[in-house]
């Protein structure tokens, strides 16, 4: 671990003279520039390249844990302020190339096995009404031999990207979909794989839709003290940005989860206008219980997908904030693929944020969950020096940023005009 405003750059190619130039001159850059923040682009230990065919898959020192007893800051509870943790962002569709070279991976095919996600090929819908502007809030079917597989609504965007066989090892014989906009069906087609990209206009004048719903859902067992007071400090931070940089409505909602045994399973703070209610119930929650490494996800999701969710909305968001997976248990991980798939066909797009605990099954798991609701993968880094070490993500370049500057533009990004 390391403060985000000393970069040590690792070479073991450089002598340590080398290094130590290099360490001073990043020192004297930074405080020529006072310390500003930055987005700082990131390649480390863990990183995948394309075209090469290797892989570093172990990442960082941490691989999970029975629950933690906390980093060096964890219990500076003076300096518990917004804007210390350090995050990154990687969206998985946005590389698919890289993804599809990933998944050639062996051990990565074996996450595939494990969490029985398979999440390989895709199909892009975009639909524009008769004005060609985007239309959000469509919904998209899929069914084969005349069996609904899957659901989804396009963004504000106008899209929807759609992996109607993620839950099958093998692609769907005879996939045909259907698009529904304000419960009339406008266009209908065969999916193939000779032409994933599927653009539709519909004869009809979209509506603009203003709703934007905000949920935080957060694993708080032992695992999580390390850096759950620091996350509750960003989470206040988001919920006093986010109104300014979304316009409409924005409705807030929270879930704090443990795991089976423990003093509660959820505890849920409902969708409100205002983000007072929220904001209390974020104040009040503290990290406990625990025990073993897996924790109770799927009752989380259950409970978050289950809330009255926006009918018509711009975007409706899960930030799953949190460091463990389902436990290994076929029935815990079929109730899980339920909820993602019930999450994606209401149009709720989750965030997962993995925290210091996130080992590489769970890394993979939280990056399928995200691709089946549309969402994308965040991680907290080490940069900041705060809490255990976090596992270096299987990814490409990325860009460390603080953590409620993520949150807060990943919410402009889906809920923004």
């Amino acid at each position: 671990m390391q403060p985000f405003n000393q970069v040590h750059c690792l070479n073991k190619k450089n002598t340590m003279r080398q290094v130590n130039i290099i360490i001073c001159i990043l020192i004297i850059f930074c405080v020529a520039a006072s310390c500003t923040k930055t987005s700082l682009d990131k390649s480390t230990y863990g990183v995948a390249t394309p075209g090469t065919g290797s892989y570093s898959l172990t990442g960082g020192s941490s691989s999970g844990g029975d629950g933690g007893t906390g980093g060096a800051n964890a219990g500076d509870t003076a300096n518990h302020t917004a804007g210390v943790l350090t995050a990154g962002e990687w969206n998985d569709f946005d590389n698919w190339p890289y993804w599809l070279q990933l998944n050639n991976n062996d051990t990565i095919k074996a996450y595939q096995t494990r969490w029985a996600f398979y999440p390989n090929q895709k199909w892009v819908f975009t639909v524009k009404d008769n004005t060609q502007q985007p239309v959000a809030d469509a919904d998209v079917t899929i069914k084969a031999n005349a069996t609904e597989i899957w659901k989804g609504k396009t963004n504000r965007f106008g899209i929807l990207q759609v992996m109607p066989d993620i839950f099958s090892a093998s692609l769907p014989t005879d996939m045909q979909y259907s698009i529904t906009y304000n419960n009339m069906e406008y266009a209908t087609g065969t999916l193939t794989t000779s032409n994933p990209d599927v653009a539709i206009t519909i004869s009809t004048t979209a509506a603009e839709f203003n709703n934007v719903d905000l949920m935080f859902v957060v694993d708080a067992t032992g695992s999580m003290s390390d850096e759950i007071t620091y996350l509750q400090k960003e989470l206040q931070n988001v919920l006093n940005s986010a109104g300014s940089h979304v316009p409409g409505s924005l409705r807030y909602a929270g879930i704090f989860y443990r795991d089976f045994g423990d003093e509660y399973l959820t505890r849920i703070n409902e969708f409100s206008p205002g983000n007072t209610s929220l904001l209390n119930f974020v104040a009040d929650q503290n990290a406990g219980g625990g025990g073993d490494y897996p924790e109770a996800v799927e009752e989380a999701l259950k409970a978050a997908v289950q809330q009255q969710w926006s009918s018509n909305a711009r975007a409706r968001i899960i930030f799953l904030i949190l460091d463990a997976p389902v436990h290994d248990d076929e029935q815990k991980i079929d109730l899980l693929k339920q909820q993602v798939k019930l999450a994606a066909a209401k149009g709720i797009i989750i965030i997962p944020i993995a925290a210091s605990g996130t080992d590489k099954p769970a890394e993979f798991l939280f990056r399928y969950m995200a691709l089946a609701t549309n969402g994308t993968y965040t991680f907290l880094t080490d940069d900041s020096g705060i809490g255990n070490s976090h596992i270096a993500p299987t990814v490409g370049h990325y860009n460390v940023e603080f953590l409620n500057d993520l949150v807060v533009r990943l919410i402009t990004k889906y809920g923004g005009n």
